[in-house]
């Protein structure tokens, strides 16, 4: 398939990539800028990177046929970079971010079996009575 052939339903204002792999190459120049001027990983960065005028974009991208997977790619590895800075001294920012997007910090515990209050009562009653019994 030729590269300019990738079809989409043409909607609101033309892409600014034809190529899926111009944006993967714009992706990985920022990420190695990045690490050369020792700063960290950020979507808005990624996206100014690409030439976007918002965050947004990316999003809308990720919806055209043939750009999805590299979006992805782009965007797990700014989450990567994220979940790293978690075990840095202070999380906090880190914490927030991954929580906008999507991962959570609660514990979900079931518990099942008879949790009646007159079965408590009859086993602690049961439990007093062994245990005065066997004084």
């Amino acid at each position: 398939m030729d590269k300019l052939s990738v079809k989409t339903k043409q909607r609101g204002r033309p892409l600014k990539f034809n190529d899926p792999q111009e944006i993967a190459n714009k992706g990985d120049q920022f990420f190695t800028d990045c690490d050369e001027k020792k700063i960290p990983y950020t979507i808005t960065g990624l996206a100014i990177a690409l030439g976007f005028t918002s965050r947004q974009m990316l999003a809308e991208y990720e919806m055209h046929e043939g750009f999805g997977d590299i979006i992805k790619r782009l965007r797990i590895r700014v989450e990567t970079e994220v979940e790293k800075r978690l075990f840095g001294n202070n999380p906090t920012g880190s914490i927030f971010w991954l929580k906008n997007y999507g991962w959570k910090d609660k514990t979900e515990v079931e518990i099942s079996g008879d949790l009646t209050l007159s079965a408590r009562v009859a086993e602690s009653r049961k439990r007093l009575k062994t245990g005065i019994e066997n004084t």
